[in-house]
């Protein structure tokens, strides 16, 4: 009886021991979890800062010609003779196209002769008022005859002068759409003719930028034909009214001397503004998410540096970084690598960042 009893007080003194050890290795696990057991995870900083930037309207525009238009005819007739060739520079008066003007040359023979006429027969009735030999009446007639006639030779004579269809202005012609023999109706085209020594980039800003869009800013322009160019412009015209769709039209001009850029490419238009103190930080510290554009943002918490995920309105970019307009301040210090590894509140450890420092692999950043 007595030996049970000792063995019962043995068992209760294991189990108390036991449970004792068991309460001790877990809290000091929790310690060991609270304390940063776990290695914490290296990250590059880099610190938001204040610089001037260009600020930028940005826009897709379509190119157009200076001056560009299809030839087109005046007045019916037949192609008698074709003077340019597809693609082919020409001057400003230069005849393109000789309409058959037989008829009206024939018309014009018979008009003049008839005006030599009326100008006898009404130098004559000058001559015979004075004698009383005809009446004022007669003399009226012979008088409107003459000019009559006048009329319908500058008449047949513009007619005349329409069928040499010429340019209105220096370029290039564009494809011919019409052949020698061919019978025109008036208006049919003949082909287009550009003088894109100067080209326009046609653009829209939302109405809300309207105030921000100024006569004379400068515009950068991205053609995708030319990736590795960009090409400067000038804000010419801006449209006054404010379209159905919200938004202001503006036009920008450029020099076009060695003929790359061509009516009808699209173009990428950066407009320049005067620079304004922003806060930037690269752009490699951003995560883009579905939810927002977020930021790691770290800070010390006791003798720890953790990090905090930070929602950011973002604005311009710029030289690889891009402008904070809320959520941060300077000053701030932010992840710029290592985020993939990061959630709010873990303990971080600071290296160097070679994209701020490529030189420094050996300096030791500052916490």
């Amino acid at each position: 009886m007595k030996n049970n009893k000792w063995l019962f007080l043995i068992a209760i003194t294991l189990i108390l021991v036991g449970v004792a050890i068991y309460f001790y290795l877990n809290s000091r696990s929790s310690e060991t979890h609270q304390s940063g057991a776990y290695p914490p995870v290296k990250v590059a900083l880099s610190t938001v800062v204040e610089q001037n930037i260009p600020q930028v309207l940005s826009s897709i525009g379509e190119l157009e010609a200076i001056r560009q238009v299809k030839v087109s005819t005046e007045i019916t007739g037949m192609i008698k003779q074709i003077y340019f060739q597809s693609g082919q520079a020409v001057q400003q008066g230069q005849i393109l196209i000789q309409l058959n003007t037989d008829v009206e040359q024939a018309q014009l023979g018979r008009l003049q002769a008839k005006l030599k006429q009326a100008e006898m027969a009404y130098h004559r009735s000058k001559l015979l008022i004075d004698s009383h030999a005809i009446s004022r009446a007669e003399m009226d007639t012979a008088l409107a005859d003459r000019d009559m006639t006048r009329a319908e030779i500058q008449q047949l004579q513009a007619s005349i002068k329409q069928k040499a269809i010429r340019a209105p202005f220096s370029g290039v012609m564009g494809i011919r759409q019409v052949h020698q023999g061919q019978y025109l109706e008036a208006g049919t085209g003949i082909a287009n003719l550009v003088d894109f020594r100067q080209i326009l980039a046609n653009f829209t800003l939302d109405e809300q930028l309207a105030s921000r869009l100024k006569i004379g800013q400068s515009v950068q322009l991205k053609i995708d034909a030319f990736p590795e160019k960009s090409f400067t412009a000038v804000v010419s015209a801006i449209e006054p009214m404010i379209t159905t769709s919200r938004t202001v039209q503006g036009q920008a001009i450029l020099n076009n001397h060695d003929q790359q850029l061509k009516p009808g490419m699209y173009a990428k238009l950066d407009i320049q503004e005067s620079e304004r103190p922003s806060l930037v930080v690269p752009e490699t510290a951003i995560t883009y998410t579905a939810y927002g554009n977020t930021v790691f943002l770290a800070k010390q918490d006791h003798n720890k540096l953790i990090v905090q995920r930070v929602a950011v309105v973002l604005g311009e970019r710029h030289q690889a970084k891009v402008v904070v307009k809320s959520g941060l301040k300077a000053g701030d210090q932010v992840v710029v690598s290592g985020q993939l590894k990061l959630s709010d509140g873990m303990q971080v450890e600071p290296t160097v960042n070679t994209l701020e420092h490529p030189q420094s692999s050996s300096i030791k950043p500052k916490v």
